[in-house]
């Protein structure tokens, strides 16, 4: 039982960061962080998207909860860190 285990946590443990962050964000909050990260504007963002500036405030705001800040900037730099953008 503890070589299962141990295999299984080895296993899990080499498991790229991709499939983690896959799950942590949609595509379409990931695709609203690269702006984010491109220092577009709500306002610029919602036209490029075709929807509203409400859209992507409660998208920003979902995106900020999942990854546990509090703002834009703090919200790209964990992007980075957990290898959601470069």
């Amino acid at each position: 039982i503890t070589i299962l285990k141990s295999a299984a946590h080895s296993k899990h443990a080499e498991q790229p960061k991709e499939d983690f962050t896959g799950s942590l964000l949609s595509k379409r909050e990931v695709e609203i962080l690269k702006q984010l990260a491109e220092k577009r504007s709500n306002s610029e963002i919602a036209v490029e998207l075709f929807v509203s500036l409400s859209t992507i405030k409660q998208h920003n705001s979902r995106i900020f909860d999942k990854l546990g800040v509090k703002d834009r900037h703090e919200a790209i730099a964990r992007a980075k860190e957990l290898g959601i953008i470069k």
